[in-house]
C-alpha cells in the first residue's frame, strides 16, 4: 500500500513513520503544493496531513484539499484536536481525525482502519459525538440491534448504555466501581456480541435498545 505524508516537522514525520513501518512504500512532502502535483502520479491511500503545514494551516485549507482530491482517504491531524474541526472535515470528505501526537501503534490502526474505508476518530471526538447523539431521539428498534441486547449481560448492557452516553473507560470504572481492565475486558465482549467494531458504532446501536426489561422482552418475543 502507497502512503503520503504531508509535514514540515521532521520530528513528527520520523514519529509517523515509526507507526506505519510496515507499509510498502511511503511518501513524504513538506507542503500542500507536492499534493496538487500528485495528479499525475498513483493515487496514495491514505495520507497523512499535518494541519499545521504550509499550503494547510487550518481547516478551511484543508477542506478545500479534500474537495480538490476526494479520490485520497486523508487522515488529518491537529496540535489540538477540536471536535467542531473534527466534524467539519469528517463532513468534507476526510477519513480521519486524531491527535498530532498519536502514539505510533494507535496511528498504525488508524492507516489501517482507513485503508478499509472506515472512518478513524480520535476519542474524545467519538465521545462527543456520541453525547450529541445522546440529545437527538434514538431511532427505531429492530431485529439486528435487539439481538446483540439480548446476547449482553446486564453488566455489559449497563457498560455499553454508557458509552452510549460517551463515557470513558476511565469514567465507567469509576462509576461501577470495577477496573479499567475489567471495563476492557467487558468491551472486547460487548464488541463481539453485537458486532461492533468500535465505542462509535456500539454507541449508536445502543441508543436504540430499549430502557426496560418489559421493552426488552417485548422486543424479544418479535425478534423470535
Amino acid at each position: 500500500m502507497a502512503m503520503l505524508i504531508c509535514c514540515a516537522d521532521p520530528d513528527i514525520t520520523r514519529r509517523w513513520l515509526e507507526g506505519i513501518d510496515t507499509l510498502d512504500s511511503v511518501r513524504c512532502i513538506r507542503d500542500a503544493a507536492g499534493i496538487d502535483e500528485l495528479r499525475v502520479d498513483p493515487t496514495p491511500s491514505p495520507a497523512l496531513i499535518d494541519l499545521e503545514a504550509p499550503g494547510i494551516g487550518g481547516t478551511e485549507a484543508a477542506v478545500a484539499l479534500c474537495r480538490r482530491h476526494p479520490q485520497i482517504a486523508f487522515i488529518f491531524l491537529s496540535s489540538r484536536p477540536e471536535t467542531a474541526e473534527g466534524l467539519t472535515l469528517i463532513g468534507a470528505g476526510g477519513r480521519g481525525y486524531c491527535n498530532r501526537y498519536i502514539l505510533p501503534e494507535l496511528l498504525h490502526k488508524a492507516v489501517e482502519v482507513v485503508a478499509m474505508g472506515e472512518v478513524w476518530l480520535g476519542r474524545r471526538l467519538v465521545e462527543q459525538l456520541l453525547k450529541n447523539q445522546g440529545r437527538a431521539p434514538a431511532p427505531a428498534v429492530d431485529g439486528k440491534a435487539m439481538a446483540g441486547y439480548i446476547a449482553l449481560t446486564p453488566r455489559e448492557r449497563e457498560v455499553a448504555r454508557m458509552v452510549a452516553h460517551g463515557a470513558s473507560n476511565k469514567v465507567i470504572a469509576r462509576s461501577l466501581g470495577i477496573s479499567e481492565r475489567t471495563v476492557k475486558a467487558h468491551m472486547s465482549a460487548i464488541f463481539g456480541k453485537t458486532e461492533t467494531r468500535d465505542r462509535l458504532q456500539l454507541g449508536l446501536l445502543a441508543r436504540s435498545w430499549p430502557l426496560d426489561d418489559a421493552a426488552q422482552e417485548a422486543a424479544r418475543t418479535k425478534v423470535q
